[in-house]
């Protein structure tokens, strides 16, 4: 079990949440008519009204700790690493099935690698949630470096102004792709990073 918790299961940096967080913003920001967040909220049974205030406010509290920690050096505390990953599991759940769902329904062959990809791991990690198989100890203490987040954020912005202004993608399109690349650039930086740490030696 170790073996998979450590291989297998999603461990969340603040690089990797602070990334996510920067791309929900980007889609609120140049979507004007808002229908993706309409359809995230509708995909969802809500008992009340209540319910929905309760997992917005702990959404969008995820979201704000993503940020503020991938540029304070503070030491996460066990309620907002749960915050941190309620946002991270429905960012990346219910967010990739609602757009791998849309994008399957297009007449895009060469886009169906994104949403693929996008409704396995979030049905995985779904399941993962809903049998507690994941927990706040899979968000990562490690403090995320400035020069990292910048160069993230440039990377991201221009995959993002690439599909929504070159390509005129739909935003759930835009959000699929942005999704798939946070995963890229932060295998990349960490790649990066081991590399430096091997040759230093």
């Amino acid at each position: 079990m170790t073996f998979l918790k450590k291989f297998l299961l999603p461990h969340y940096s603040e690089l990797a949440l602070y990334l996510m967080s920067y791309c929900l913003l980007l889609l609120i920001i140049f979507n004007t008519n808002g229908n993706y967040i309409y359809l995230l909220i509708t995909k969802v049974n809500y008992k009340s009204l209540i319910g929905l205030l309760i997992i917005l406010l702990s959404f969008f509290t995820g979201l704000f700790l993503s940020i503020y920690h991938a540029f304070s050096g503070r030491k996460k505390t066990l309620l907002e690493k749960q915050f941190m990953l309620i946002f991270a599991v429905w960012m990346n759940g219910l967010g990739g099935i609602v757009s791998g769902t849309y994008i399957m329904y297009q007449k895009a062959a060469w886009l169906s690698i994104f949403p693929g990809w996008n409704l396995i791991s979030s049905f995985l990690l779904i399941l993962y949630a809903k049998l507690e198989i994941i927990d706040e100890n899979n968000i990562c203490d490690e403090n995320a470096k400035l020069e990292h987040v910048i160069s993230s954020t440039i990377i991201l912005s221009i995959v993002f102004m690439v599909c929504h202004y070159i390509f005129n993608f739909h935003m759930l399109i835009t959000f699929s792709v942005c999704i798939s690349c946070i995963s890229f650039i932060t295998s990349l930086i960490n790649s990066t990073i081991l590399k430096i740490k091997i040759l230093n030696m």
